[in-house]
């Protein structure tokens, strides 16, 4: 007689359910094995800001050898510093995952370790001192926020992570700079009164762009200008007086070696205490005209525009008021697929002038436009914000091209000039040596230098200078990168009627009550339908 076996559903229920378990640890092992393999993430922000841009991760991936950071932060900082350091470790891991090892990174107190903070002060940086309140009294506390970039026997430092919101810049331009071979040479006009960029109201931006380039100043020199043989691009900010002609072939040869040049250019001098304006006397328009591009005299006025605070005085009292002023115009409309512009929500441009296009079989690319709401002055030097601006019936209506981008080959300036009237200007002059037509070259044309002065600090104004350093030096690579932390997402709202601005207003005042209460009716009409149905 066969004897027949039972199982239990309850043995059976545990099978199943360790069978289950097994399964599901295999499913996560596996899946933890594969994600070290293969890492992947979803940023759905604008613009992508939690996420290594493209250009980060080709830089990283083209490393020859492993970059080492070593981050020296203290634990426990005071607020808001306390959340900097998971920050750091959490972009290095994606750095790391992304780089397929070549970055790597290790975290360290100094707090903790005697011989950490030596290595850390060693390394040069510093530690910093921090206030905060704790047992009811205000207490001084000792910390480390740094980074040390080792490659090779190059060493790069960060001695404060200031900012958070532009780290991946700040990491992936220290391991450019760090890994390759030479940094290119950037020089600026020192002279005819344009901006110096070695002032000390320019520290901020200079430390900027050190960071990648060697910054050089470009002047007089026994009577003539010098351009330095190994200087690779030239700026030309806001000269205020005229550049002779003798000077200016300096310029023009420059670019007719195929080197690029970008030229900030201002027509008038505003005093910000009387907003009076003063014509200058730079001739950097009339230069400009020979490559097809004419920055005209006037200024552009846009109703899209910066709201500034003025203190006027009312008899004894002085009182703060709030003002729309369209000579700073907001500037949103970009060319996109422009490297320099193109992750740049908007740009303030103060007494900014249209630039005009001269040659239109030139390969010129508008940059910057202002709004179609925006309109053009050629007959104002008083500036104050307290007038009341209003387009004339004669005055051109916008949009008006701010800034211009021209790429290809340029005819000197001085194309026409005979050999002896050359020999004049430079007395080193050769015809061998003199070029009438460049190589193909790149120029860039603004009628505004002010935007990039620390008094109108505005951080996508100065991403945008930044930017035009990286294009004229032809280094395009962390353009995008500044873009995503240069400024917050920028969407005004647009022009509505009166009544459109009537409707909205006190439909969000009157429309959610009048919803509620309609649904209340709707609610106590189903109960006296329900109740009748019962009775009956």
């Amino acid at each position: 007689m066969k004897k027949e076996f039972f199982i239990s559903a309850k043995f059976k229920l545990g099978i199943y359910s360790l069978g289950s378990i097994l399964t599901l640890a295999g499913i996560i092992i596996l899946v933890n094995f594969l994600s070290f393999y293969i890492f992947k993430r979803i940023d759905l922000t604008a613009g992508g800001i939690y996420s290594l841009s493209k250009a980060s991760i080709q830089i990283i991936r083209s490393l020859d050898d492993p970059v080492l950071i070593k981050c020296f932060f203290t634990r426990n900082l005071p607020i808001p510093y306390n959340t900097q350091g998971k920050y750091v470790r959490d972009l290095l891991i994606e750095y790391r995952n992304l780089s397929r090892g070549k970055v790597k990174f290790e975290f360290m107190d100094p707090s903790e370790d005697k011989e950490i903070k030596k290595e850390a002060q060693m390394t040069g940086i510093q530690p910093l001192t921090f206030t905060q309140v704790a047992n009811d009294k205000y207490e001084m506390k000792e910390g480390f926020m740094g980074l040390v970039f080792l490659y090779e026997d190059k060493k790069e430092i960060v001695p404060f992570v200031k900012d958070v919101s532009s780290l991946e810049y700040d990491i992936t331009s220290h391991i450019k700079k760090i890994t390759q071979p030479s940094i290119k040479s950037v020089g600026f006009l020192q002279a005819y009164g344009a901006q110096d960029l070695f002032g000390d109201d320019y520290s901020n931006m200079r430390s900027f762009i050190s960071k990648n380039y060697d910054l050089k100043a470009v002047s007089i020199q026994s009577d003539k200008l010098v351009i330095p043989e190994d200087i690779s691009s030239l700026l030309v900010i806001g000269p205020k007086d005229k550049i002779p002609e003798r000077d200016f072939f300096q310029i023009d040869q420059f670019i007719m070696k195929g080197k690029p040049v970008a030229f900030l250019v201002d027509n008038a001098d505003i005093d910000l205490q009387s907003f009076a304006g003063t014509p200058l006397n730079s001739n950097i328009p009339e230069y400009l005209e020979a490559y097809g591009i004419r920055v005209n005299k006037g200024f552009v006025l846009d109703l899209q525009n910066q709201i500034i605070g003025v203190t006027t005085n009312r008899g004894m009292f002085s009182m703060q008021e709030i003002v729309h002023y369209p000579l700073l115009p907001i500037v949103t409309e970009f060319k996109k697929d422009n490297p320099v512009v193109k992750d740049l929500q908007k740009i303030t441009f103060p007494f900014i002038s249209p630039v005009e296009i001269l040659n239109d079989k030139a390969n010129i690319e508008v940059l910057a436009q202002s709004s179609k709401n925006s309109w053009y002055k050629d007959n104002t030097l008083y500036f104050s914000p307290m007038q009341k601006y209003l387009a004339g019936k004669d005055d051109k209506k916008g949009p008006f091209n701010l800034v211009v981008a021209e790429q290809g080959k340029l005819n000197s300036y001085f194309a026409s000039k005979t050999d002896s009237e050359l020999k004049t200007l430079d007395k080193t002059y050769s015809s061998d040596n003199t070029l009438k037509e460049s190589s193909p070259v790149r120029i860039m044309v603004a009628g505004n230098s002010r935007f990039m002065q620390p008094r109108y600090a505005d951080p996508s104004n100065a991403a945008f200078f930044l930017n035009i350093i990286d294009w004229v030096a032809q280094d395009s690579t962390l353009i995008s990168i500044r873009g995503k932390s240069s400024s917050m997402i920028y969407r005004p709202l647009k022009e509505v009627s009166k009544m459109t601005r009537f409707i909205v207003k006190w439909g969000n005042v009157f429309l959610m009550p009048v919803l509620f209460i309609l649904y209340g009716v709707f609610r106590w009409r189903i109960r006296q339908a329900f109740k009748k149905k019962i009775v009956l």
